[in-house]
């Protein structure tokens, strides 16, 4: 996903953060201290925008230097006329410009802009360390999620004959785990296919915050930006920390209750509908991360492989699959018999082709099909394993039904 936080998020969750005295050696609120920070660096960068220009004219600088210099003038000038919304991933792209050049060597005048730069980058940087450490400081302490009892499950003396393979997810398992296996690949499916839907949904919160409230021009109205939009940025960069938090990691589990529980001391009454909602999705994300860890223990220790990467739908290819021969074709479709390359088992693979499904108008009546084979289990009917379209190929559908 995207990362925008990465560089300035290291104080959830108990990770260290050292604030300096320019931030909180007084008795101002952060989001006054924050306002006052992003005016004081629009007042340095705007004058070096303007002398960066005119020293692109200049001949005392070489045509290596002035490269540098308009490098240096197009982020300034992009931090300038950035929106709030789009500050921060800028700023991760002028810190690598003006590392580059410091780490070069260029007119001495050209490093001082540099520096400067980099200075206003860290600034900015510590704006959004200032926003998450004072969201996070009301709640430092988090329960740890507890293995201790843990059940152990052993795969010492295994021989192949005792060996079975999971078609969930394709994995040789001993025949005495396969059942404490199966429990946990089936948690494991179900966890990640809904930490799907929860990832998305706090995805479309963040995309709601920066449509209609971070859409606007840095620093601002003073009195509009301290009271609104600054707890509106906080609100922002603690739901992109939940969204980039990894709930496939047992590392994670504290510091998704930390932004979890940041949530509840946010008072923005035009998003408290947004807030109420992402406090939902984050306790939902946590539950999900203790699932998954619990059932990824299970599977590293029940599979031959000790593997414990969590298989879900989306993995499965057209390219797992061997077309052994053809068994039928009609007006619709073909019908192939095929194997999948990893386990050996048979289906027979019902193909439409989608230009002739739409020529034919006949799409509307596959997605039927597919429904109704779903919802029935029935001796007198194929049963139906799973459809593959986008994932598949650019030009069939494939209904994979048993053999």
């Amino acid at each position: 996903m995207k990362s925008t936080v990465s560089m300035y998020a290291p104080v959830l969750s108990g990770m260290s953060f050292s604030p300096t005295s320019n931030f909180f050696s007084n008795n101002e609120t952060v989001a006054q201290r924050v306002f006052t920070t992003m005016k004081s660096i629009r007042t340095i960068l705007t004058p070096i925008e303007y002398r960066l220009e005119q020293a692109q004219n200049e001949d005392r600088f070489s045509s290596t230097d002035k490269e540098a210099i308009i490098q240096i003038c197009h982020f300034a000038n992009k931090i300038l006329e950035a929106n709030l919304k789009d500050l921060f991933p800028i700023v991760d792209e002028a810190l690598v410009c003006a590392r580059t050049i410091l780490a070069g060597k260029y007119h001495q005048q050209i490093e001082k802009w540099a520096s400067t730069l980099m200075g206003s980058i860290f600034t900015i940087n510590q704006i959004a360390n200032s926003l998450l450490f004072d969201a996070a400081k009301n709640n430092m302490s988090c329960q740890a999620n507890d293995n201790s009892g843990e059940r152990r499950y052993s795969k010492q003396n295994v021989k192949i004959d005792d060996l079975i393979v999971c078609r969930i997810c394709d994995e040789q398992v001993p025949v005495d785990l396969f059942e404490a296996h199966t429990e946990s690949c089936i948690a494991a499916y179900q966890s990640s296919t809904k930490l799907h839907e929860v990832n998305q949904k706090i995805e479309d919160n963040i995309s709601l915050i920066e449509r209609e409230l971070l859409d606007v021009e840095w620093p601002g109205v003073r009195t509009t930006t301290i009271e609104l939009t600054i707890p509106v940025l906080q609100l922002f960069l603690i739901l992109k920390r939940g969204l980039e938090a990894d709930a496939y990691s047992n590392d994670s589990t504290d510091e998704l209750a930390t932004i979890q529980k940041a949530l509840v001391y946010l008072k923005i009454p035009v998003l408290q509908q947004v807030i109420n909602s992402s406090i939902m999705l984050l306790k939902e994300k946590y539950r999900q991360n203790i699932a998954l860890t619990n059932a990824a223990s299970v599977l590293r220790q029940t599979r031959l492989s000790g593997s414990d990467q969590v298989i879900s739908r989306s993995n499965v290819f057209i390219s797992d699959f061997e077309f052994l021969k053809r068994i039928s074709a009609g007006a619709y479709a073909r019908v192939f018999l095929g194997q999948k390359k990893k386990t050996g088992d048979l289906y027979a693979i019902k193909v439409l082709p989608k230009a002739e499904m739409n020529q034919k108008n006949q799409v509307k009546r596959a997605l039927v099909e597919r429904d109704i084979l779903m919802q029935f289990n029935n001796p007198y009917i194929v049963n139906f394993c799973m459809y593959l379209q986008k994932e598949s190929s650019a030009n069939s559908s494939h209904f994979f039904n048993e053999y």
